[in-house]
């Protein structure tokens, strides 16, 4: 999920703004760092990224949102900003759950539609583990790549098969 989107995003730099929740917590901190502003209290980060969007229209990428600390204030300032600009928001996570949560208004307003991204199966993940393997020219035999990534399919993770590649290294 995450490397489709950063792909996305860059392939669409110019029309995309990108952020994940899983590093940046806090709705001041995301729109400070999504529109390069200083404004240190909510209220004037919302209308300086309000003024930025009808200046630079680029569609919200948000991944990982479900891992903001305030998820329902955050959704309820998209949803103020969304009203004010009409620019598209992306909403990524892991977690239906999550979907779920978000205030009725919200999700008539931000018009939420979830994508399923399958877990990996074991020769996806191979694939990736030998890929990986190539572009950092380190050589492991047959079996234990296959090994590692039956072990990752348990839960479809290209996270835990690189932990796991790296902790063998």
């Amino acid at each position: 999920k995450t490397a489709a989107l950063k792909f996305i995003v860059n392939e669409n730099k110019d029309f995309l703004r990108y952020i994940s929740g899983a590093h940046d917590k806090r709705i001041t901190t995301i729109l400070r760092n999504l529109f390069n502003l200083t404004n240190r209290n909510l209220t004037d980060l919302i209308k300086a990224a309000i003024e930025t969007l009808k200046k630079e229209p680029k569609g919200i990428v948000i991944d990982e949102v479900d891992r903001v600390e305030d998820f329902q204030a955050l959704i309820t300032t998209l949803n103020h900003i969304y009203r004010e600009t009409q620019i598209p928001i992306f909403l990524c996570t892991n977690n239906f759950k999550t979907i779920k949560s978000i205030p009725e208004d919200a999700k008539f307003t931000l018009f939420l539609k979830p994508i399923d991204f399958p877990p990996y199966n074991v020769p996806e993940l191979y694939n990736i583990l030998d890929e990986r393997l190539k572009l950092v020219g380190i050589n492991i035999p047959e079996e234990k790549k296959a090994l590692i990534a039956a072990l990752s399919a348990g839960q479809g993770s290209a996270r835990l098969l690189l932990d796991l590649i790296r902790t063998c290294i």
